[in-house]
């Protein structure tokens, strides 16, 4: 699985290109990340929100680990002890699907918002099929977003 991002100047004329698009509305939560310590391009992280808690591994583009757990509390304790907490990112979500690829709106407050497209082999043209002609590409994690306020 690959994930792309881009940074988005406005939530609902996005939500308008999206549906124009042929987009479908999935849902709209609130999600918790929280981030320990990798070496750069990497992501390891919990993330708890409606549908449960999840422990997200990501190298560069490609998402390598997205498990469901039972503990979350353990995990992160453990987590913190190995490697360190890093950051506590939180963010409402919505998400939508379109033809094979999960597209989600992040509003991360003092971050930003981002528009972000998961798929297998996820080209950067999806984005024009959006309307977005020029995007700002994120290729860092959130986390290292919100290091640079």
């Amino acid at each position: 699985m690959e994930k792309r991002k881009i940074r988005i100047n406005d939530v609902k004329e996005t939500e308008k290109k999206l549906i124009l698009a042929g987009a479908k509305f999935i849902d709209d939560i609130e999600v918790s990340d929280t981030y320990y310590n990798q070496d750069q391009g990497s992501v390891l992280k919990v993330t708890e929100c409606d549908y449960g808690k999840f422990l997200v591994q990501i190298i560069g583009k490609n998402i390598i680990r997205h498990e469901k757990i039972e503990k979350p509390r353990e995990l992160k304790n453990a987590l913190k002890e190995r490697y360190g907490r890093d950051t506590i990112l939180d963010k409402r979500r919505k998400k939508y699907e379109w033809n094979e690829y999960s597209v989600r709106i992040y509003m991360i407050e003092e971050v930003g918002d981002f528009l972000v497209v998961t798929g297998e082999n996820v080209p950067d043209s999806v984005f024009g099929e959006f309307g977005f002609e020029e995007p700002e590409f994120i290729e860092v994690p959130f986390s290292e977003l919100a290091k640079d306020l």
